[in-house]
């Protein structure tokens, strides 16, 4: 799960160079109650684990969304910015790699045009 959330992130870093004129949020509200929240481990003692924190620490899903409709109600002043809660993330981290993204652009573009022509 976590690369997926790292692969995510390289794919917004190389669309906001792209359309620069689209603001693009990246935003994580940590723990949220959801459905999806319960089925998303196969083990048995870490969904037990992962239930309890979520019943206690998770937010209801319009709690997270608060903060989200602040974020776009404020002008920007980049094309990509990232939260972790309602804290900036430092876009300089490596997880942001601008040359990471385009070689991730060009990996997908790959494999997407070799299944075409398979």
């Amino acid at each position: 799960m976590r690369n997926g959330i790292r692969l995510n992130d390289l794919l917004a870093v190389k669309f906001a160079k792209t359309h620069s004129s689209i603001r693009t949020i990246l935003y994580n509200p940590w723990l949220v109650r959801t459905k999806g929240s319960s089925v998303a481990f196969d083990n048995r003692r870490l969904k037990a684990i992962m239930a309890i924190m979520y019943k206690f620490k998770g937010k209801t899903v319009e709690e997270a969304i608060l903060p989200i409709i602040q974020l776009v109600e404020q002008p920007f002043s980049q094309g990509l910015s990232a939260y972790l809660k309602e804290k900036p993330i430092d876009l300089s981290m490596d997880t942001y790699n601008p040359l990471n993204a385009d070689r991730l652009h060009e990996a997908t573009l790959k494999l997407l045009s070799q299944n075409r022509s398979d």
